[in-house]
């Protein structure tokens, strides 16, 4: 009975991971022009989540749209992103998503992923130490700094803040990513920045 109940509890454990490891990059096309693309890695048991994804096995490399309102320092979604991130929003780690329930999200192909490194990082030096331990507080401990994900409305600015991707390790595999929900908190408004100064 006690190995019935810790088998089913491992194979609770497996079932609720993330299947993948995901980062985001930029890349030189043929013409010499930056862009940035989604990259993702599945577990070799768990290949169909990038064949779903991607029609291929365990590899995925998937072209970020590109966000015509990100670079810049007119948006005031950016600018909280880099400048006030944890001021603004706040991760719900208690609402894990599962890498079932994030797969639509990622196959809509309308977002952005950022990083402090990311090109769309006007505001902070890239290892600005606020924005680093900022960021940080989007993840469980222990985890890599992670991509958070922005939503690009039709004209494709920068739209909502929705997903913190948090690569971390595992004893199931090298690294996972789990991946939880981001919200706004309620007593602040993002119309707030543009009274305040960028530094």
């Amino acid at each position: 009975m006690k190995w019935i109940l810790i088998l089913s509890l491992l194979t609770l454990y497996i079932d609720q991971s993330q299947a993948f490891w995901i980062d985001s990059r930029p890349a030189i096309d043929s013409q010499g022009q930056i862009s940035q693309s989604v990259y993702l890695q599945c577990r070799a048991d768990e290949g169909s989540f990038c064949q779903a994804l991607c029609q291929k096995g365990d590899t995925c490399q998937i072209p970020e749209p590109l966000c015509l309102g990100c670079g810049g320092t007119s948006s005031t979604l950016m600018r909280a992103i880099f400048s006030r991130l944890t001021t603004y929003f706040e991760p719900a780690f208690s609402g894990e998503v599962s890498g079932q329930d994030v797969l639509p999200f990622l196959k809509m192909k309308n977002y952005v992923l950022l990083s402090p490194q990311s090109i769309y990082n006007y505001y902070r030096p890239w290892n600005a130490d606020d924005v680093l331990a900022q960021f940080a507080q989007f993840c469980p401990e222990g985890a890599e700094a992670p991509l958070l994900a922005v939503i690009l409305d039709s004209e494709s600015q920068p739209n909502d803040l929705v997903y913190a991707f948090c690569r971390v390790p595992s004893e199931l595999a090298l690294m996972e990513t789990r991946v939880y929900p981001i919200f706004p908190k309620l007593n602040k408004k993002l119309t707030e920045l543009k009274q305040q100064p960028l530094f």
